[in-house]
């Protein structure tokens, strides 16, 4: 994934998933491995702990992160983490997502998780129209419904063009996503033909005219 990433030399990296040890545990931190490779601050934001590692969102850039803050209808899981940087003395709003994901073959755990994953996207609805500044949304949404992502859609301008992105090998569903504020003009995005993931990357290209 690092040399890959390294060969686009991108401005702004989001993760899904990525690995942090917990306190004392051995796990190699991704996300402070791959900020090193590609010389860029990071931020991140972790959710439960499995086998002594935690499953992070994590915005990376290599201009200077302001601020970060956590999106969050619970107080045990942030489903977004939002960066503020400085490009040039103009500031923009990173939001990297990963809505709840449904993972055990369990009717209750999968209608509970629905549920969530909904509350999760139009209370992320919600924040986006109430920003202010250049804001760029985007990252794993799992599966959820039209409405949902419509009424994100009304609050910020849907990217298109991304296509299926999941399974990695064959994709058939488009489980990753993205947003932008009006300021940003989107000059590509595919989702690219990989499989360092289980899910397809996603590039884009935008060019900004500056904050409101």
């Amino acid at each position: 994934m690092t040399s890959e990433l390294i060969a686009l030399r991108p401005d702004v990296v989001l993760l899904q998933e990525s690995i942090e040890p917990a306190t004392g545990s051995s796990p190699v931190n991704q996300t402070q491995h791959i900020a090193a490779a590609l010389k860029m601050q990071a931020v991140s934001s972790c959710g439960r702990l499995d086998d002594e590692r935690r499953q992070c969102i994590a915005v990376l850039s290599r201009f200077p992160i302001q601020e970060s803050k956590e999106l969050s209808t619970a107080a045990d899981r942030a489903y977004a983490l939002a960066a503020t940087i400085d490009r040039s003395g103009q500031s923009a709003t990173i939001v990297c997502v990963h809505l709840t994901g449904t993972w055990k073959l369990d009717l209750q755990h999968a209608n509970e998780t629905t549920a969530r994953r909904e509350q999760e996207c139009q209370a992320l609805a919600d924040w986006a129209g109430r920003q202010q500044q250049a804001t760029i949304i985007a990252g794993d949404f799992n599966p959820v419904s039209a409405q949902s992502i419509g009424k994100l859609a009304e609050a910020m301008l849907p990217v298109e063009g991304l296509g299926a992105t999941f399974p990695s090998n064959q994709p058939t569903i488009s489980l990753d996503r993205a947003f932008a504020s009006p300021h940003w003009t989107v000059k590509s995005a595919e989702a690219v033909d990989s499989q360092v993931s289980d899910h397809r990357p996603i590039v884009m290209e935008f060019a900004c005219g500056g904050s409101k």
